[in-house]
């Protein structure tokens, strides 16, 4: 492995990271919210930072907080039901009046439930993007909520600004949903689905795994992932903040 490190470190053009950080400053002095932060900067978020699979940098619109550093992040479908959107926002509203941030990916459904949660308690929460910050926001309909996320909140990608999205890039940015967080509360979610990709994620990066036991009663996937370890079931949102609270001791 050490081999292999000076063998990259060898053939690193320095003439190319120049011209990037360069690129990078000039799109961070056109946009006075948006900002670019090294995995070496010491306000780089600290539990994505102790991932194994640490992006080398993210784009932020907004300004992080040490806030961030305590939080939960809340996933699911986006066809939830009415029960499940309505415990999405239960539980994002428990954890924020207790004092964590709320972390998703303002897609439809779940996602939407529990940033407008937060948002409406006027709380920090972040919204991870599958694409480059500039570009158009999907879904559309949720432009008007990434714009209050940044009263009190950012948004966050390691997508180059205006980078359009792929199929693979929301794959992608679901393994930073679980990074910023040591615990992830998955709410609904099909066998075949991004929710599902990210519980993987999460437990392959040493987080704790919530399911409500409403999503693991409906779905056999569920049950099965509940028998490994770090894993957990809750039924209310206050169990969800008792799992943060032991979680963040």
């Amino acid at each position: 492995m050490n081999e292999f490190i000076r063998y990259i470190d060898q053939r690193l053009d320095e003439r190319r990271v120049d011209f990037w950080l360069s690129t990078a400053r000039k799109l961070t002095e056109q946009d006075s919210r948006l900002s670019l932060y090294l995995v070496t900067d010491h306000n780089f978020p600290r539990n994505l930072r102790e991932s194994y699979d640490c992006p080398p940098l993210i784009w932020v619109r907004g300004e992080l907080s040490p806030e961030d550093n305590s939080s939960i992040s809340i996933i699911g479908s986006r066809r939830a039901s009415r029960d499940s959107l309505d415990f999405s926002y239960e539980a994002a509203s428990a954890v924020a009046k207790s004092g964590f941030c709320v972390i998703s990916g303002l897609a439809r459904g779940i996602d939407t439930a529990a940033h407008r949660a937060a948002i409406d308690l006027s709380a920090r929460t972040v919204g991870v993007l599958g694409f480059g910050i500039g570009y158009p926001l999907y879904p559309p309909e949720n432009a008007v909520l990434a714009e209050k996320i940044l009263d009190n909140g950012v948004l966050l990608t390691y997508f180059p600004p205006s980078s359009p999205p792929t199929p693979s890039s929301f794959v992608a940015r679901n393994s930073v949903i679980s990074a910023l967080s040591k615990v992830s509360l998955l709410v609904d979610g099909e066998e075949k689905s991004g929710s599902r990709t990210e519980v993987e994620f999460a437990l392959q990066q040493g987080r704790r795994v919530l399911f409500w036991r409403a999503a693991a009663e409906k779905h056999s996937w569920i049950r099965l992932f509940a028998m490994q370890e770090n894993v957990g079931i809750v039924e209310s949102s206050d169990d969800v903040v008792d799992e943060l609270r032991r979680a963040y001791v």
